[in-house]
Order: structure tokens, then sequence, then C-alpha cells
């Protein structure tokens, strides 16, 4: 998993965040950096690897929109978050 994200998914996302930064949409001189910790941030959010309870991901999902937000990668809204919650918990609420 930390391999193929390594080798697949942050290419990927640098990718994306250097399109966004081309067009203006992405403020950032840490392209590659948020690249990485963006996939490393799958692993965090992976129950298997850091349990939580639904509330737990909930702030889990809100701390990584939070901090996008600051780099100026809008990335995850509350309706995402919203969608996540709900297709995990099934309401969304702990």
């Amino acid at each position: 998993m930390i391999r193929g994200n390594r080798d697949n998914l942050s290419p990927r996302l640098l990718a994306l965040i250097q399109e966004g930064q081309r067009d203006g949409s992405i403020h950032t001189d840490y392209a590659q950096e948020l690249a990485e910790l963006l996939s490393l941030l799958e692993l965090w959010l992976g129950p298997t690897v850091y349990p939580a309870s639904p509330e737990g991901e909930r702030r889990k999902l809100e701390l990584i929109q939070e901090m996008y937000a600051h780099f100026g990668i809008p990335l995850i809204t509350d309706e995402f978050i919203d969608q996540v919650c709900t297709g995990i918990y099934g309401d969304g609420e702990p």
C-alpha cells in the first residue's frame, strides 16, 4: 500500500497540483511535498491502521480539509465529508 501510494498516487496528485498551479487555482511552493503528504494521509484515514469513531473520522477529514485549504487546495468540501461519513457510517453521525 505504501509503495503503491509512493509510486502511483503521489505522482498523480503532483500532476494535479501542478496543473492547479498553472491555471492559478492552487497557490503553493510545496507541490511535491503536498502530493506525498496527501498519499500518506490516505494511510492515516485507513480504519484498519488507525481506528476511529465516526466523529473521529469526521474530525480527521475536517483537519485535512483545513490544512489543504490553507495551502490553496480546495480539495475537500463539507459535502464530500458528509458523503464519506454517510457512506461509511450510514447517517454520518456518531
